[in-house]
């Protein structure tokens, strides 16, 4: 577990070199292009400093950072939390857990995680697609089986809806091909989707709101991670109420 006894940054003593190691690791842990690692070497100097602020800013919102990181508080607790990051043939790959909720005879509603949110992008939101059975056809107008699917961009489509936020993240695996276009989009009622899953930070029965929003935001962490390297892991565990 990481741990630190003493405060690290800015107006410190910075005595403990083992703190700022951990402290020095853990930022490197969340700087990902273009941002550029710093130097772990004990030592807090400038660049120390400016990447304390500027995670403070990135990812615990803090409009006047202070560029200090203290045992026990906010920026220490968001340095050290674990993502669900796993590191597959040297590459990390984010996973973001879908679990089906539920289900009408028009739609089914899950809720999904996203691992290492940072800055404005969508932790945690709800995805509606069609009811089920489950199928691997195409052209049914039903939602895809469970299971763990690679993503990528799709960068045209035929739905005018969709078209102004491309690209979108486009869904794959061994049972569901890419020219199934699975994609991930927005739109509102079971009527806006013919398979795909529509994105949103709300729901009611049959409904995702904030759609265009919940969208862009979950562009911006795929953008920032690399969607080659993030993947969709669906599962269920559905809810006696809609």
């Amino acid at each position: 577990m990481n741990k630190i006894t003493s405060p690290v940054g800015r107006g410190v003593g910075n005595t403990n070199r083992a703190d700022v190691l951990t402290v020095q690791k853990l930022l490197n842990q969340h700087r990902r292009p273009p941002l550029s690692p710093i130097k772990e070497d004990g030592l807090v100097g400038p660049k120390t400093i400016a990447a304390i602020e500027d995670f403070q800013r990135r990812v615990v919102s803090l409009s006047q950072p202070d560029g200090r990181v203290d045992p026990g508080r906010t920026t220490f607790q968001r340095l050290s939390a674990r993502s669900s990051a796993t590191t597959v043939s040297g590459a990390k790959k984010f996973v973001i857990e879908m679990v089906r909720k539920w289900e009408t005879s028009e739609s089914t509603i899950s809720e999904f995680t996203v691992p290492f949110p940072q800055g404005q992008e969508i932790a945690k939101g709800f995805f509606l697609e069609r009811p089920g059975p489950d199928t691997k056809q195409p052209g049914l107008r039903k939602r895809i089986p469970e299971g763990t699917f690679n993503l990528k961009w799709q960068t045209q489509t035929n739905l005018a809806g969709v078209r102004p936020y491309l690209p979108v993240p486009w869904l794959y695996n061994e049972d569901v091909p890419a020219t199934r276009m699975i994609y991930i989009h927005n739109g509102n009622y079971p009527r806006n989707t013919d398979g795909c899953l529509l994105v949103g930070t709300t729901r009611t029965k049959d409904f995702v709101g904030a759609s265009v929003d919940a969208l862009k935001r979950l562009k911006a962490f795929c953008e920032r991670v690399g969607i080659e390297n993030v993947k969709l892991r669906i599962t269920s565990n559905y809810q006696a109420k809609p």
